[in-house]
């Protein structure tokens, strides 16, 4: 797969026509540290590919994600691993349990640090996961999108 992806990452005709190539980790919690640092590499390696994941959408995944990673928040995983601060593009899906240090981390000096990120929030997952606000303000200074 990786091969492929290479290849479409590879073709200019294809980035032409609004195609691209992207790299996919599901989430924090079904990813490991070592494979994350791997991902870094790899999408550094081809040419700085975008990374797409899913982002403390559940309360379980923040548990989860702490109790392998040494009290580790998803984020604060992804910060650990080198993926914040790469300059590699991100799209981070849900963010429904974002804490405020998280949003420290998505603020002003990470981008001082060149990554390029989204944060494309859910509102149906976050019925769906009975999510309560989304202290919106907080989440706008660091450069999370509200759609």
């Amino acid at each position: 797969a990786i091969g492929e992806t290479a290849a479409i990452a590879a073709d200019a005709s294809l980035r032409e026509s609004g195609i691209f190539a992207a790299l996919g980790p599901h989430a924090t919690d079904t990813v490991s540290a070592p494979l994350w640092r791997r991902i870094v590499a790899t999408a550094a390696e081809l040419g700085g590919l975008p990374v797409h994941t899913h982002l403390a959408q559940s309360a379980e995944e923040v548990r989860a994600v702490s109790r392998a990673n040494n009290g580790l928040s998803p984020l604060g995983l992804l910060h650990h691993t080198g993926m914040l601060g790469s300059q590699l593009p991100l799209m981070l899906v849900h963010g429904n349990y974002l804490s405020g240090a998280d949003l420290d981390l998505l603020g002003e000096p990470n981008q001082a640090r060149g990554t390029r990120f989204r944060c494309a929030r859910r509102p149906r997952s976050r019925r769906r996961a009975r999510v309560r606000g989304w202290r919106g303000r907080g989440r706008t200074r660091a450069g999370v999108n509200r759609r």
